[in-house]
Order: structure tokens, then sequence, then C-alpha cells
């Protein structure tokens, strides 16, 4: 009889429901991507965790090892913007007979009832919300001032590839080798990037801001846990524009 659950992580959901399986002596596998994400996991009785990126073959056979790795349920507790990722876990517990569940992050924080942009206006202390990052990017081109990312370190390009751009951004990542080096790729100078964890309160984001004179913080609709309210209210205590990338639509 299978006793293991394997989570998909690298969100604080996955660590916190790590945790409470290991409270109730349930074993588990918690894969994640990088090895920062290994490392901000605690060490936990009858918890291992895996580090590396999987594509949905490589998942099956996980699934597929021997019987000590037959798993109860397959939890997708990924990035709420991990689309691909959530795709093809779902896709590698198709004819398993393992349940597949989604622990999907609360997104009730008040931004659907803002619209998507129809126009940008020129004025502080706004939000405007982008279907996606390109046409975020192209709203960014036509503001002024230093712009600080807080999207992560894996769409940046899209933002440091448009003329002008570049040299205007302040990129804030997680303190990992791989964050950094995609940063260092990017051609982002160093002073510009601010490698931290968070969560980030209030103040300190408002700090920040204030500190590197940004006119547009640009952020993803990532929910609660991704202090995602705490830094739209430090935007409209500095007189920044905030820009958003609303959060896709989960399939299910």
């Amino acid at each position: 009889m299978a006793e293991k659950v394997l989570i998909y992580a690298g969100t604080t959901e996955g660590r916190l429901l790590a945790q409470e399986l290991s409270r109730a002596h349930i074993a588990c596998d918690v894969h994640v991507a990088t090895e920062y994400g290994q490392m901000v996991m605690p060490e936990l009785a009858g918890v291992k965790v895996c580090v590396g990126r999987l594509d949905v073959e490589e998942m099956r056979a996980l699934l597929k090892k021997n019987g000590q790795n037959n798993y109860a349920a397959v939890v997708d507790a990924t990035h709420p913007f991990a689309t691909e990722v959530s795709a093809n876990i779902r896709e590698s517990t198709k004819g398993s007979g393992i349940p597949y569940l989604r622990l999907q992050r609360r997104m009730d924080d008040g931004i659907c009832s803002i619209p998507e942009n129809e126009g940008m206006k020129e004025r502080a202390g706004t939000v405007h919300v982008f279907a996606d990052y390109e046409s975020c990017v192209q709203a960014l081109t036509d503001t002024s001032g230093n712009i600080l990312l807080t999207t992560g370190s894996k769409e940046l390009g899209v933002y440091s590839g448009m003329e002008g751009l570049k040299e205007r951004l302040y990129v804030r990542v997680l303190p990992g080798l791989e964050s950094i080096e995609i940063c260092e790729k990017q051609g982002i100078h160093a002073k510009h990037i601010i490698a931290m964890q968070g969560p980030f309160s209030i103040d300190l984001n408002e700090a920040i801001l204030r500190q590197f004179s940004i006119s547009c913080l640009v952020t993803k609709e990532s929910g609660k846990s991704g202090g995602y309210l705490e830094k739209l209210q430090a935007a409209g205590r500095t007189g920044a524009r905030a820009f958003v990338i609303r959060a896709p639509k989960e399939e299910g």
C-alpha cells in the first residue's frame, strides 16, 4: 500500500504542506527546481527533498519506480505562474492511477476588480494590469524613471531585451546563484541587483522604492503569500505606479 506523497513545491504552500505531513507522520518526497529551493526547505522527519527540473517523461518515470516510490497522491504546489510545469505534472499522472491534487494559492486579494488597461495614463500612484509580460513591457517603454522588477529572474530577458529599459531596471530576485547568474547574463549591473528573500513588509518595500527612486513597480498578481498587497500599498505610499501581471487562469 502506498504511503508516500509526492509534492512538486517551490512555494510557501509547498513547504507548509510538507511540514504538516511530517507532523502527521506521513512520508513525502518534495521536488524543487533549484538548489535555493532546497536551501529554504527545513529539515523534516520523513521528508526527502530532491532538486532539479523534470520534464513530463521524467515525471512519469518517477511514478513508475520500484514499490517504495509508489505514491498515494501527487500534489502540485508550484507557483500560480508556473503553468507549463503544472500542465506537465497533470499529464504525468494520467493513466497512473495516482490522484493528482492541486494546492492552489488563494488569489482573492481584490485585484480581479481592476480591469486591464485600455490605455496608459501618466499619473503617480495608479495600478495598471496586464494579461502578459509583453504588454507590460510595451507600456513601460512609454514611462520614465527607474523601474523595480519583483517578478523574478525567469522572465528578465523580456524586459532587459527592450531598448531603453535595461538601464532603468532594478531587479529584486532570490539570493540564489542561479538568479544572480541570470541577472548577469542579461547585463544587469551589480548595483541594480537586489538579492533578498521575502516576505517583505510594506515598510521594507517602501524603503526600497525610495532608496532607488523607483517610479514604476512591476509585480505579478501573486496572492497574499507572495506579498502582493504589501507591494501595492508601498507603491501607493511613494506615488510609484504599479504594473501588475494578471495571474493565469488555472485549469480544472
